[in-house]
């Protein structure tokens, strides 16, 4: 899975993705973007990218303002170990061919 990472992302779970095959790019990495981007800016960048938004702040994305993305998965629970952020985006990937327009939360799939 691609995946677009926002900032309040751990380093713990981009690395337990990466290591189990997927292509993350953080938002703080990509010229741009970085530490200072928006809501708006992440959302518009992972649609344009065509990569799976993958956040903690499910307040601003819980119902994002469009259905037009190619995907958001939640982490509401911060205290989440990058183990079981690899299981549940495993889980997803098996079950959800298609994550496009969907809100998918990390804690209904483990």
């Amino acid at each position: 899975m691609e995946l677009i990472a926002d900032e309040n992302v751990e380093t713990e779970w981009v690395q337990a993705l990466r290591d189990d095959g997927h292509d993350v790019v953080r938002v703080v990495d990509i010229e741009g973007l970085g530490v200072s981007a928006t809501d708006p800016e992440v959302l518009g960048d992972a649609i344009q990218r065509n990569r799976v938004l993958l956040t903690a702040d499910q307040s601003d994305f819980s119902d994002p303002p469009t259905d037009d993305h190619p995907g958001i998965i939640i982490i509401a629970d911060v205290t989440r170990t990058g183990g079981q952020v690899r299981r549940a985006v495993r889980r997803i990937e098996r079950s959800v061919s298609d994550l496009s327009g969907h809100v998918a939360y990390v804690s209904d799939w483990l």
